[in-house]
C-alpha cells in the first residue's frame, strides 16, 4: 500500500496491542508509504521504521528504510529543577544570584584536569545523576559541568540535553538554551520535551508566531499535553485571538479537572502551584475574554 488511513481506531486498544499493530501496518506499506492517524491516537514511539513528518500542514507517518539512530537514553528523575516563579507563568523560574559560566566557554582552565578525571570513573548516569541533584540544589554551574562531561561522553544522551536546556532557561540564557534544544531535536524531531523548550523560548523571544507553530506540534503528538495547550492559549490571547484563547483555555481546565495529576510534559520544571489553581485561572480568563478584557488590563 501507498497510503493506509488508520484513524480513531488505536484508541480501543491497549499499548502492547497498538505496538503490534502499527508494525503490522509498516509491512503492509511500501517504501516511503504514508500512514494517516487522527490526533487522538498518536503513538510516542518509532517502530524502527515510520517516522513522524509534516507535509503541508499536515502530520502523517512515513515509512523510511534508513536505519534510524540508536534509541537515546531517556533516564528520568523524579526530582526536579525547583525555582521561583515569575508573575502567573507557571513555568518560569528566576535563578538564584551566584556566578555564571559566560559564552561558549562553561567550564574555565581550571578545571580541566577535573574533567579527564572525571572521563576515568564515572558513568554518564552517574554523571547525569550527580548533575540532577546539583541543580535541584541550584547549583547551576556546577550542574553545568558536570553536564558537559557527560555530554562530551555521550552526546546523545537526551534526558541530559533537555536538562543543560531547562537550567539555562532557567537562567534566562536563552541562546545556550536553545542549542541544546536544537541538538535535541537533531537527534528526534518530534521529541515532546524538546518541542515543549523549543517553544517557551520562541515565546519568551516574542517570536509569537514560530511558538504558536510548535506548540501546535506538540499538540499533535500529545493531545492531553496541557501545558501546551495553556502556552497556546497565553499566545492567542497575547495577540487578541480571543476566540483561540477561550477554547485553549477551556482545554487545559477540562483536562485538569478531569485528572489533577496529568502530566505536563516537562521533566524538570515543576508546577509552582497547585494544577486546580491554573485550572480556575484558566475560568478566570475565560471570563475575562467573554467580557472583552485584553491582556494585561487591571480587572
Amino acid at each position: 500500500m501507498d497510503v493506509v488511513f488508520y484513524r480513531n481506531v488505536s484508541i480501543y486498544f491497549s499499548a502492547d496491542v497498538q505496538k503490534n499493530i502499527f508494525k503490522k501496518l509498516s509491512a503492509l506499506l511500501t517504501d516511503e508509504g504514508y500512514l494517516f492517524l487522527s490526533s487522538a491516537e498518536t503513538y510516542f514511539y518509532n517502530t524502527g521504521a515510520l517516522f513522524l513528518h509534516e507535509m503541508e500542514n499536515a502530520f502523517v507517518y512515513q515509512k523510511r528504510i534508513d536505519v534510524p539512530v540508536e534509541e537515546r537514553r531517556t533516564h528520568r528523575s523524579s526530582q526536579p529543577v525547583v525555582g521561583q516563579t515569575a508573575g502567573l507563568n507557571p513555568f518560569f523560574f528566576k535563578a538564584r544570584q551566584q556566578s555564571a559560566p559566560t559564552g561558549n566557554s562553561e567550564v574555565s582552565d581550571l578545571f580541566k584536569p577535573r574533567i579527564k578525571e572525571a572521563h576515568d570513573r564515572r558513568t554518564p548516569n552517574e554523571l547525569f545523576d550527580e548533575a540532577m541533584a546539583k541543580a535541584t540544589d541550584k547549583e547551576y554551574p556546577g550542574a553545568l559541568l558536570t553536564l558537559k562531561i557527560l555530554l562530551e561522553m555521550d552526546a546523545g544522551f537526551k534526558k541530559a540535553l533537555s536538562l543543560k536546556a531547562s537550567i539555562h532557561l532557567n537562567m534566562q540564557n536563552l541562546d545556550e538554551a536553545a542549542e541544546s534544544v536544537k541538538k535535541l531535536l537533531a537527534l528526534d524531531d518530534w521529541d515532546l520535551e524538546g518541542l515543549l523548550l523549543q517553544g517557551m523560548i520562541a515565546k519568551t523571544k516574542e517570536r509569537e508566531e514560530e511558538a504558536v507553530g510548535i506548540f501546535k506540534k506538540a499538540i499533535y503528538i500529545s493531545p492531553k499535553c496541557w501545558l501546551a495547550h495553556f502556552y497556546l492559549a497565553e499566545l492567542y490571547y497575547g495577540m487578541d485571538d480571543g476566540r483561540g484563547a477561550t477554547y485553549e483555555y477551556g482545554v487545559v481546565a477540562s483536562i485538569i479537572e478531569k485528572n489533577d495529576d496529568a502530566e505536563h510534559g516537562l521533566t524538570f520544571f515543576p508546577l509552582s502551584f497547585p494544577p486546580n489553581q491554573l485550572a480556575r485561572l484558566c475560568r478566570h480568563n475565560i471570563q475575562k475574554i467573554t467580557q472583552g478584557v485584553k491582556k494585561g488590563a487591571v480587572v
